[in-house]
């Protein structure tokens, strides 16, 4: 097997080190870095090139998106693996949906962590069990209570035909800078970087039709 690079960001000192102890027990662990510095991990990454970042939620000055977009522009091929102490933390689910490769609780054994960074290498990804009922849960809500409003579809109806910001406020009688909250409230919502991908969105949860 070829060897696997990981990157362990952890604000315990303890955790990381006692991680990275137990991965170089096995040869085909190599692991580059370990820090509690999110900066070390966005500064090293393009020189590292890690296979696998495991990163913890909770740390400090991490933001996550920053970190994926830090990879993209990289072009690499690394996965992230988040860690947490807790099932039911909120940002799990938007770290899952941002683009995590996979999340785990870090009370799970050595052979279970090495099992997710060998699954989400595989591009099969992994979700700790507890993990996976709490973000099910999470999705299931978000889903019920983030409905549209009648002004919103409408909104998006308008965007789906090409008009401009401006011209939606004149059509219906309001600012346009009440227009432009509208939008970026459904952006929110449809989690779209834009009005392409939120009218998209839209549609695909069946909100409007073209």
């Amino acid at each position: 097997m070829a060897e696997i690079r990981v990157f362990i960001a952890d604000e315990s000192q303890c955790f990381r080190v006692g991680l990275k102890i137990l991965l170089e027990q096995e040869p085909e662990y190599k692991v580059e870095e370990e820090t509690g510095n999110i900066d070390d991990v966005l500064l090293n990454l393009g020189l590292l090139k890690p296979d696998v970042v495991v990163v913890s939620g909770n740390l400090p000055g991490l933001i996550f998106t920053q970190l994926i977009q830090e990879i993209q522009i990289q072009r690499l091929r690394t996965k992230i693996l988040v860690t947490s102490s807790s099932a039911d933390d909120s940002a799990l689910p938007v770290m899952i949906q941002g683009g995590a490769a996979g999340c785990l609780l870090k009370s799970e054994s050595i052979e279970v962590i090495k099992t997710a960074i060998l699954s989400i290498i595989k591009g099969e990804g992994w979700i700790s069990p507890p993990i996976a009922v709490f973000v099910s849960s999470w999705l299931q809500w978000e889903s019920e209570t983030e409905k549209p409003t009648s002004r919103e579809v409408n909104v998006l109806s308008m965007i789906s035909k090409g008009w401009t910001n401006q011209q939606i406020a004149k059509e219906l009688g309001v600012s346009k800078r009440t227009v432009d909250v509208c939008i970026e409230n459904l952006l929110s919502k449809l989690k779209a970087n834009n009005r392409t991908t939120a009218v998209l969105e839209a549609i695909r949860r069946e909100w409007i039709d073209l």
